[in-house]
This record gives C-alpha cells, structure tokens and sequence, in this order.
C-alpha cells in the first residue's frame, strides 16, 4: 500500500491493536472506538476493510460534511483504483448531494446526514445477517454476480476486489468494500464479527473465544444478538 501522508490511508498506520485506526484525513477527526472495532493485527493490505470501517467512523458524527466523504471517496475509492470519483452520492429514497467542491450548502448537509443514516441501516442490516448464528449471506452472492466485485489477480494471487457502480446507492458502494474483504478473509467474519445489538457497532474480537463485541454494551448486547439468530 503506498503511503497516503495527508489522507485516510498510510502503510505506517500500527496493526497490532485491537482498536486500530487508519490515520484521518486533513480536517477530519476520526472518533475513536465509535462505530468500529478494527480487527488485530489487521494487515494494511486490506484496503477494501480500511475504506468500509474509516467510513462507518468519520460518519459517526452527527454532522458529517461533503468535503469529509469527497476526502473519503477519493483516497478510499479513486485512489485505490475502485472506481472513478462519483458526481453525487445518494441512497434509495434519501436524496442526492453532489460531490461539485461548492461545499458551503447547508441544505445539502442535511440531505447528506439522511443518506448516511439510511445507508448505515442497510450496511448494519446485511452485516448482521453474518454475525448471528444462522448466518444469512445472500447479499454476498449480489455483489458478485452483478460484478460490483471481481476475483482479480496482483503478484500471481488471487484477489477479490470491489468494483462498484458509478451510479450506486451509497449503501451499496460501503457494502462492496465489506463484501470485497469477507470474500478474502470469510473465517475472520465467521469466528469474529459481531453487530452490536444495541447500538449496532461493527466489532472484530481480538479472538474467536472473547466474547464482548461492544465495549458500551458488553455482553448483554452478545446475549441479544444471539437469540435473534
């Protein structure tokens, strides 16, 4: 991965705790523990999960802006050669804003702010379906029949990798990134992966055996989840 100095990614980034953070953006706090618990020992080149989890934390503010997700775009989809810069971001019914440099509208704030909470639910909605005890993974086999990701090959290997639609759904762009990563790395998800119940916090145990996906709501959260499965 090449380092990234003023941007979300950086090959220098630590990989060795269980809450490990990508390095932000300039201007763009990321809210530590927010939305996302990175796996241990994550390696840096696991791009597709860096984009997807810095995503679900920069949006944890109750005021994300375009210029944080214009930022998020082009060093977490462009950069890495996902897809071209979209024109607009929109969610099913929420909206569109486009991605233009005027940044100061505040009405296109508020749209923004509804089409992250709606691709949020969806994102959340399709992740828990893996981490509950009958596992639900249709809308793996979505993304890769519709080619929004593709098996490629880098250095010999194979390699999954997301190619989402220009015109996509914001929800759907996340989820190709996810889907991209669990297609690559399915025993980490299935040993590992948990959904807060409560707060639907995206969590990877530092182990298959611990059992706390969430350091707000613990176990009990756990206990929730499970009996929804």
């Amino acid at each position: 991965m090449q380092t990234k100095t003023n941007g979300f990614l950086d090959s220098r980034a630590p990989v060795s705790t269980s809450e490990l953070h990508a390095p932000p953006a300039s201007g763009v706090n990321l809210k530590a523990g927010a939305s996302a618990t990175w796996p241990t020992g994550m390696s840096t080149d696991r791009q597709a999960l860096i984009g997807a989890l810095t995503f679900m934390e920069i949006t944890e503010s109750c005021r994300p802006t375009v210029a944080e997700i214009i930022a998020w775009v082009d060093d977490c989809l462009v950069q890495p050669g996902y897809m071209k810069r979209p024109m607009r971001i929109h969610e099913h019914g929420s909206g569109i804003v486009f991605l233009d440099g005027n940044l100061s509208r505040p009405a296109q704030d508020m749209v923004l702010r509804q089409i992250i909470r709606n691709a949020k639910k969806e994102i959340y909605a399709m992740l828990e379906g893996l981490s509950t005890s009958i596992q639900d993974d249709r809308f793996i086999g979505y993304f890769v029949a519709t080619g929004r990701v593709l098996m490629k090959t880098r250095n010999g290997q194979g390699l999954w990798t997301p190619q989402p639609r220009f015109n996509d759904g914001l929800s759907d762009i996340v989820l190709a990134l996810f889907v991209a990563d669990i297609l690559q790395n399915r025993q980490s998800y299935e040993e590992r992966l948990t959904v807060c119940a409560e707060c639907n916090r995206i969590s990877f145990r530092p182990t298959s055996h611990d059992k706390q996906p969430c350091n707000r709501h613990g176990l009990g959260a756990f206990a929730a989840l499970m009996r929804t499965g």
